[in-house]
Order: C-alpha cells, then structure tokens, then sequence
C-alpha cells in the first residue's frame, strides 16, 4: 500500500479555511480519493484538490451515495 501525499492534518487544515467541518470517516475517504483526484487534475495543487473534494463530500452529505458508504 502506498503512503498518503497527505494527512488528516492537511485536510482539516484545507476544511478550517473554508469553514467546513468534517467527520473522521470524511476525512479518511478524502485522503484515499486523494491520489485519484490528483492525477485527474496533475496541474492543481494539492490545497485546491483536497478542497474540491470536500467540497463533493459536503454535497453528497445526505445522498443516497454517502449513505450506502462503506466508511460510515
């Protein structure tokens, strides 16, 4: 498996400058999306990226999809 490129500390720092929380398990699939994320967007910086994705996470907040997750 390979190491994160980022940590749960990144992500709460990206989430704490948009002035969104997050769970744990939102949190930890932000960073196993991660990877995938990046290499769709190879130009965008890793801030943008993660922001993008949380801000996915909170659409998705009471879809179907996030509630048949496995990470809850």
């Amino acid at each position: 498996m390979e190491t994160p490129k980022i940590t749960p500390e990144d992500v709460k720092s990206v989430a704490k400058a948009i002035k969104q929380e997050l769970t744990d398990d939102e949190i930890k699939y932000i960073i196993d999306e991660y990877p995938i994320e990046e290499d769709e967007d190879p130009t965008g910086t890793w801030d943008l990226i993660v922001e993008n994705i949380i801000y996915r996470v909170i659409d998705d907040r009471g879809t179907e999809f996030y509630l048949k997750c496995s990470w809850l």
